[in-house]
């Protein structure tokens, strides 16, 4: 894996919680779409999916949600 930057690794100590995660994403997305997601659902999933040939394609932080509908 690429080694982090200090910038890399503030982001992921603050938001790798989801209660920080939802406020950062509640304060981004559109506040419609905001009503519509369970965010006590909000779950961090592993984000080293990709294989060596895209190692410096990463994801940061994976979440995923319920929604309504």
């Amino acid at each position: 894996a690429p080694a982090p930057t200090p910038h890399d690794a503030l982001f992921k100590a603050a938001f790798s919680q989801p209660e920080r995660a939802a406020e950062l994403l509640q304060s981004f997305l559109d506040p419609a779409l905001c009503a519509r997601i369970d965010w006590t659902s909000l779950v961090l999933h592993n984000a080293s999916f990709v294989d060596d040939k895209l190692r410096a394609q990463h994801a940061d932080l994976l979440f995923t949600a319920r929604a309504a509908d």
